[in-house]
């Protein structure tokens, strides 16, 4: 699950280096209101063969806007821990 998390992040980056819109999209630990998990519900959809894991869909294509930047002042930078927690 780590390499593939690894590479879908890599992909994001490379899609923003692109000039691409994209996003993570977490499949893994969640579930649709019917109680089918959200891994079992994309492997239906795009017939993924059962030995196969779904951690995440990404989403690419091009921006429909610019979104501005958050605004450094207002991060909740008390949820930050510095070398100890």
């Amino acid at each position: 699950a780590y390499d593939a998390a690894i590479a879908a992040h890599n992909i994001l980056l490379t899609a923003s280096d692109l000039g691409l819109g994209a996003c993570w999209v977490q499949c893994e630990g969640y579930e649709q209101s019917d109680g089918l998990t959200s891994e079992a519900y994309v492997r239906q959809l795009f017939d993924i063969p059962q030995h196969l894991r779904v951690i995440c869909v990404l989403s690419i294509g091009y921006k429909d806007e610019e979104r501005r930047p958050y605004d450094t002042e207002k991060l909740p930078y008390q949820k930050v821990h510095y070398e100890k927690f």
